[in-house]
């Protein structure tokens, strides 16, 4: 039965409940038949005289009332009927994240790149501007949501993502504060500063998108766990593997992006989540899409028809099982191509030194018996020499032909609940870099010629030594300056590089790297000299923090 609420909202149906207020969609009903759907989210009686609940819901309610932006959802009006305080809001049609990917998923399908893209782009924007509101004396808020999830975003039928539920956002203007050590917000959602009771800037919320576009594009949980502590212990450990390791079709792009957002350590991710939405937008511009709304609401409007108990979505080891052959394969596939040809495409070159399941460094007879079998079974044999390889790659060579062992997963121990909580809660132990997993260089032995006298030996050996490929890696550069990603001029050893964020193949060894911006007249550089194993490396710039005045040669 409807009921008719502070005198003009008639609620239609409750949406949901929470442990402080219950959500309900509402009609506003006005002369001349004027009629307008809300949404009404009210304290639950038994807590309309705490005084602490009612102080935390007016914080919820004075921070969502500043925000104006297309993304973030707008309220309408907040104030008291009789004993209960509401927030009267706008009403979305669609649904949340979290349905429409378990949607796609009792589909069969995955989510679309340009879908993921602009829905990123779009939330990540909206968080930039929440983390840089300021209040009506001019002063910062330092606001950070803490909760962003599936759940709250909210994404229409018109294809706009809109970020909600603004419950335990931290501000400065917050009548009720979080004390130091105390952890808020959803466990799988966390950043690892986060889960450590750490302090946060927006960066935390920057991690915790790139969980939710992550998630989303693989179709499978990141950080799942008995319990919270179990979930907060990985997040903490912080070990994801790229994208692309578990999702072979996804964009490198896109996939580079999220692991640059889905560093452990705050600083060595995108500056702020204005930079992480531009960074989302050139993905689409890379890619050739136009971007826009258009596909997100088709997609959104075709999910929203999915009928019937939905699918739940794996855990990513889940995942990973069920796709372990065809990314093994896949990335077997890319490495040889690499081998092969000095143009080998970016996307194949990447997937070749990342693996989602790394196996112990082998020996140079490992190397030689394991990588170059496969090469030998070429033309119509191509498929079943790779299936070899999978199967060979970590077997131990003998004097006959050797056997193949079954492949190891790579198991996370679990530590008592003592060694755990220390983990988590021991302050003296701050964030450090993970560095990247990379495969070990493959070395080739020449066959040594047959030579007839002294003078046509040293002939040979200079000859030899002339013409022997010198070892290759590449460079991968992130330039970033505000708002803006794709930009400038970048130089290796002097030589003008094209295009934006570019990637570059060198010999393995030091390297002069330099990068330029005009900065409107005044013209600012940033030079350094790296050592470049054959991995390769990336670079990524902050041209607002790192560079100084002056030009590239």
């Amino acid at each position: 039965m409807s009921e008719l609420f502070a005198g003009k909202y008639l609620l239609k149906e409750r949406l949901g409940v929470g442990g402080m207020a219950e959500v309900w969609l509402a009609e506003l009903k006005g002369p001349q038949g004027f009629s307008r759907q809300l949404v009404i989210k009210r304290i639950l009686p038994h807590l309309a005289d705490d005084d602490n609940f009612i102080t935390m819901f007016e914080d919820e309610a004075r921070l969502a009332a500043r925000l104006s932006h297309p993304h973030a959802v707008r309220v309408e009006e907040f104030a008291q009927a009789g004993d209960v305080w509401y927030l009267a809001m706008e009403y979305l049609d669609g649904g949340d994240l979290r349905q429409l990917t378990r949607a796609a998923l009792t589909r069969d399908e995955s989510v679309p790149f340009e879908v993921l893209a602009q829905m990123g782009g779009d939330v990540a924007s909206a968080l930039h501007h929440a983390h840089t509101l300021k209040s009506a004396h001019g002063q910062p808020l330092n606001m950070i949501h803490r909760d962003v999830s599936p759940h709250n975003i909210l994404v229409t039928t018109q294809g706009q993502a809109k970020l909600v539920d603004f419950g335990i956002a931290r501000a400065e203007s917050n009548q009720v504060k979080t004390r130091t050590g105390m952890v808020k917000g959803k466990s799988g959602y966390m950043s690892p500063e986060q889960a450590l009771g750490r302090s946060l800037d927006g960066r935390s919320d920057q991690f915790a998108l790139a969980i939710v576009l992550y998630e989303t594009a693989a179709q499978a949980r990141i950080f799942q766990g008995e319990n919270d502590l179990a979930i907060m212990r990985k997040v903490v450990a912080c070990e994801i593997p790229p994208l692309i390791s578990i999702e072979p079709n996804a964009s490198l792009e896109f996939s580079e992006v999220l692991e640059q957002a889905l560093q452990r350590a705050a600083e060595d991710r995108f500056a702020d989540c204005d930079a992480f939405a531009q960074a989302l937008y050139a993905c689409l511009d890379s890619a050739g899409y136009r971007g826009g709304h258009q596909p997100v609401a088709t997609w959104v409007q075709r999910m929203s028809a999915v009928e019937g108990k939905l699918a739940k979505l794996p855990s990513l080891d889940e995942r990973k099982e069920l796709s372990g052959v065809r990314e093994e394969v896949t990335k077997i596939s890319r490495s040889r191509s690499a081998m092969r040809s000095t143009s080998t495409s970016q996307r194949s070159h990447a997937a070749a030194g990342q693996l989602s399941r790394p196996s112990p460094a082998p020996t140079q007879q490992q190397n030689d018996s394991t990588s170059w079998v496969p090469l030998a079974l070429a033309g119509g044999l191509l498929s079943l020499g790779l299936i070899a390889f999978l199967l060979t790659n970590q077997r131990t060579p003998t004097a006959s032909t050797p056997q193949p062992e079954p492949i190891q997963e790579k198991q996370i121990p679990t530590p008592d609940t003592a060694t755990t909580k220390a983990l988590l809660l021991d302050e003296t132990q701050p964030p450090s870099r993970v560095e990247p997993q990379t495969q070990p260089a493959i070395e080739v032995t020449p066959r040594k010629p047959k030579l007839s006298s002294r003078s046509s030996k040293k002939k040979a050996t200079k000859r030899a030594v002339q013409n022997k490929p010198s070892a290759k890696a590449r460079i991968k550069f992130f330039i970033s300056k505000r708002a803006v990603l794709r930009w400038g001029k970048v130089y290796v050893d002097g030589r003008r590089l094209n295009g934006d964020n570019p990637e570059v193949q060198v010999t393995v060894g030091r390297h002069r790297i330099c990068v330029e911006h005009p900065n409107n007249g005044d013209p600012r550089a940033f030079k350094q000299t790296y050592d470049v194993p054959a991995e390769g490396i990336r670079v990524s710039v902050n041209m607002d923090n790192m560079a100084v005045s002056g030009t590239c040669p």
